[in-house]
């Protein structure tokens, strides 16, 4: 009897031993992603108005730890054309603008995006109106990765609404501007927990 009780003992210790450490293989420190060279394409809007291909440089870091405010890659460069609306006839990004862990969606192991921010993304807008040829802008954006099964088979990146000030510009320029839209990344990365 005393021989039954232990092996029941036992085998309790050995089960909840095995829960302990399949639930703490699931809560990762973070993520690996490779390559780490990126370049995100899509149609954004600004002020509601004028709509722009903007194409992205992108380098992550090859692991994302998932603390707050933790740099995990910056933009290197950026480019924005075929626009329409308000005379706008396109423009570039001012670089680098680092971005930062902010939060993850889905249940671990099963991460289905990233929240990043970009504390200052600067970029110049060029266009024909009288009086307005060069509009400069910058300040914070929030971006959204979206990766399913963590093999980015496609990322977008969802730029939040956001209004960014006035760096410096001619005297016709909208004060704020706000951009909405989605970038998709070509050549996806590959991403695993670790």
């Amino acid at each position: 009897m005393l021989r039954l009780a232990r092996l029941a003992l036992l085998s309790t210790a050995l089960l909840a031993l095995s829960v302990l450490f399949a639930s703490s293989a699931h809560a990762s420190r973070g993520l690996s992603v490779s390559p780490t060279t990126l370049t995100a394409s899509g149609r954004l809007t600004m002020n509601g108005t004028i709509t722009c291909t903007v194409t992205t440089n992108i380098t992550a870091n090859r692991s994302i730890a998932k603390t707050a405010a933790a740099t995990i890659g910056s933009v290197t460069s950026g480019t924005i054309t075929g626009c329409s609306g308000l005379g706008i006839t396109g423009g570039t990004f001012g670089v680098p603008s680092p971005f930062a862990y902010n939060s993850f969606t889905g249940t671990l192991p099963n991460i289905t995006g990233l929240g990043a921010t970009a504390s200052i993304v600067s970029f110049t807008l060029r266009g024909t109106l009288p009086g307005a040829t060069t509009c400069t802008y910058a300040g914070p954006v929030n971006w959204r990765l979206i990766f399913l099964l963590l093999r980015w088979g496609e990322i977008t990146w969802e730029i939040a609404q956001e209004l960014l000030r006035m760096a410096g510009s001619d005297i016709l320029c909208p004060a704020r501007l706000s951009i909405a839209g989605t970038q998709t990344v070509a050549s996806p990365p590959t991403v695993a927990l670790i």
